[in-house]
């Protein structure tokens, strides 16, 4: 009998001690990815942006003379900074520029595939360099990460990128890294691990190799050509080589935690599930903050396993599809926005907005301004339906879908890019499924092989478990799928489940055939099968019926004004205390129709008597049992519900009369008992004439406990009644405290 330790046990080496949640990390951060002018940087600390990027430094020895001299300028306009790139040359070596290649990041990579396509036998164009398991680069890395944490610690950076659009190859692309002498070496050990003895090891490849040593995992060819469709010695090593590359990432993580505290390691650029390392059983645990596209349901996979880790988003463009796009990152749960500026269409060189700047000003306005510290301190609710993350059917699927076209697998014109948007059948179904429920209401956990190994089954509320394309199944995740059904949950899935094992080796029959015997499984209805989107009226009713079946109906329902099911609107549901915060956006045009016209009209289904607000025009809702609203194009509505009246902000101060320049301390706490976790209030000081101070806003958390906050009037105030004023995110309650400015003496 095969041990169960293998990937279980790979796992725990990589998750064993998960990224901590970012102290300090509690609003929304706005970082700005380009150079920039000191009219420029002036310009964007206006706008609230909070962090400007500075290159790491992979060639010479840090010093602090040095790191204060680059940091100064930016120092003196109150910005804060994250450090880029520190290890490129290690996470993403096949998609950088070479010095000798400008222009060209995939050079190294298309060197790769040329030499492996004149000679298919040459294992060294399947050499990574550097090997992840290159113990002397690990070390190297290592010292590289302490010395930038040392230098610019003191600086207290956002974070560390450790590379940018990191992979195994060029990205996201499938290759058959790693053949190098360190990475067969600890592929070997991981499968003597695995394995235990070589006849085991032997009887599950189909192989015959005499000693450890000779062990030598299938090439994508290989595979493709055995006859008897065990495809164990290929996808044995493809799943080495993810966690590998988790494993280099947490190893840089830990290097950089070990340099300080509260410092935050991150990749950024990452890719959708799939090759090139891109295993999100593995990635939430290596490092803490990612920073990527929410398409393709990586990011959902990660915050869902890793509710501590924090995902940023990128914009490089405008108008209403891009600032849809944006909101939509920040309801699933994004905490910054990377500005990428490359042409200065944002801003200026001498500080004047330029047309995006322009279009994007009132939005990130209304992020820093309080509203996105609210939204982070909401938790999302995880409902009664759970989906399968399976990479090892996804590893399955992917070839078993390029079989028959042999070779061309390889010879894509930019395989990277290509393999990141094939949309296979395993991308599809998983995304199909996740979208259908979104726009139910619904918000469906990740479960992964190993959470059902472990018991995940037994220890939650989830009723309803969907399988999409799950090729693989290992025999104690059978035990517990069916273990789930017999005490009477419902199983859906696409495809038979399990018809191989988790390694890749065919099986005669699915270990759960005798549950779809006795119609404990269920098939996923064909019109959520037929229709790509899963939105059709057809395939929203069919989903709506497997939640019924299951016992696992949302809370809220959202209705057309004739009381029909809404298809067209995703709905996020989250938890502050005994506050519900729903997120409501309506679904973006399709690529190629045109864009979202007017506002539609829908019912929210809700409990008389409760107390709803609007979260961005801050007021409170008139409603009986339900709350038609009116939803725009391109941005959402969000609601706060409460079971009775909220508590309002208060503020007390010792000193009100003040000399220019002085400072008062200010008290904010809240008039009664708080009934939700986090409250945040955004202050702001006004001068006699009402304008608003620059740079006085602060966003600060009340709950329990009260907040200080230190106002400080300037040198040169014109004497007269100044008014601090803060405002409650929740509920927009306005509390406000006087302070006497003195004319100079």
């Amino acid at each position: 009998m095969i041990r169960r330790a293998a990937f279980g046990l790979w796992l725990g080496l990589c998750a064993g001690a998960g990224p901590v949640a970012a102290a300090g990390w509690d609003d929304f951060q706005v970082i700005m990815w380009a150079d920039q002018s000191p009219a420029q940087a002036q310009a964007l600390k206006r706008l609230g942006v909070t962090a400007l990027r500075v290159n790491g430094n992979r060639d010479a020895t840090l010093t602090a003379d040095a790191v204060a001299a680059q940091l100064a300028p930016i120092r003196a306009t109150g910005l804060g900074v994250y450090v880029e790139n520190i290890a490129s040359d290690f996470y993403a070596p096949y998609h950088r520029f070479q010095p000798d290649h400008p222009g060209q990041p995939n050079w190294l990579f298309d060197q790769a595939r040329a030499r492996y396509r004149a000679d298919p036998a040459d294992r060294a164009a399947l050499r990574r360099e550097p090997s992840l398991s290159d113990p002397t680069w690990q070390s190297r890395i290592r010292a590289r990460l302490a010395s930038h944490v040392r230098a610019y610690g003191p600086y207290q950076p956002l974070y560390y990128s450790l590379a940018d659009e990191a992979g195994i190859a060029d990205l996201a692309a499938a290759w058959d890294f790693d053949f190098s002498r360190p990475g067969i070496t600890a592929f070997r050990q991981a499968m003597q691990a695995t394995y235990g003895s070589l006849e085991r090891l032997n009887f599950q490849w189909d192989s015959n190799f005499a000693t450890w040593e000779d062990v030598m995992p299938d090439t994508t060819p290989q595979a493709m050509a055995r006859k008897s469709g065990n495809l164990s010695a290929w996808m044995d090593f493809r799943a080495w080589m993810d966690l590998a590359f988790a494993q280099a990432l947490r190893l840089g993580t830990e290097a950089v935690h070990a340099g300080g505290p509260g410092a935050l390691a991150a990749i950024e650029g990452v890719q959708v599930p799939g090759n090139g390392g891109y295993d999100y059983t593995l990635l939430p645990y290596s490092v803490d903050v990612m920073e990527g596209d929410e398409d393709g349901a990586g990011l959902a996979i990660a915050r869902s396993l890793n509710p501590a880790l924090i995902t940023l988003t990128t914009t490089a463009a405008s108008g209403p599809a891009e600032l849809t796009r944006i909101w939509r990152s920040v309801l699933a749960g994004s905490k910054g926005l990377v500005l990428w500026d490359a042409d200065a269409s944002f801003i200026r060189t001498d500080g004047t907005l330029g047309p995006r700047g322009e279009a994007l000003a009132p939005l990130l306005a209304e992020l820093t301004g309080g509203l996105g510290a609210q939204l982070m301190a909401a938790t999302p609710i995880a409902d009664k339906v759970a989906i399968l993350y399976s990479p090892p059917s996804q590893r399955l699927r992917w070839l078993l879908d390029r079989q028959a076209g042999g070779d061309a697998w390889r010879d894509a014109p930019n395989l990277s890019e290509a393999e990141a948007q094939d949309d296979h059948a395993y991308r599809r179904a998983f995304m199909r499924t996740s979208l259908a429920l979104t726009h139910l209401g619904t918000q469906p956990r990740t479960l992964t092989p190993a959470l059902i190994a472990r018991g995940a089954l037994r220890d939650s509320a989830v009723r309803l478990l969907i399988l999409p394309q799950t090729l693989a199944l290992s025999a104690r995740e059978a035990e517990e799928i069916a273990a789930f059904a017999t005490a009477g949950g419902m199983v859906v899935a696409d495809v038979t489940p399990g018809q191989y094992d988790e390694h890749g080796h065919p099986r005669a029959a699915s270990p759960l055939a005798a549950m779809l015997r006795r119609g404990k499984l269920s098939t996923l209805p064909a019109a959520m099968l037929e229709d790509p989107t899963a939105t059709s009226p057809a395939a929203m009713t069919a989903a709506s019926g497997l939640l019924t079946q299951a016992r696992a109906k949302p809370d809220f329902r959202l209705l057309t004004l004739a009381g029909q099911p809404v298809r067209d609107v995703e709905m996020r549901v989250f938890r502050n205390g005994d506050v519900v915060q729903i997120a409501l956006q309506r679904t973006p045009a399709a690529p190629g129709q045109p864009p979202l016209q007017g506002e539609e009209r829908v019912e929210l289904v809700v409990t008389p008597g409760t107390k709803i607000f609007d979260l961005r025009q801050r007021v409170g809702l008139e409603h009986n049992a339900k709350l038609v609203l009116s939803l725009p194009p391109d941005s959402p509505t969000l609601l706060a519900i409460s079971p009775g009246p909220l508590p309002a902000p208060v503020i007390s101060a010792v000193r009100t009369n003040l000399p220019p320049g002085a400072t008062s301390d200010l008290t904010l706490a809240l008039n009664g008992l708080p009934t939700v976790t986090v409250h945040v209030v955004h202050g702001e000081l006004q001068d006699p004439d009402g304008a608003v101070q620059p740079g006085s806003a602060v966003n600060l958390r009340l709950s329990d406990t009260s907040a200080s906050w230190a106002v400080q009037v300037p040198a040169n105030a014109k004497p007269g009644r100044w008014t601090a004023v803060v405002t409650d995110m929740l509920t927009g309650a306005v509390a406000r405290q006087g302070l006497e400015v003195q004319a100079p003496q």
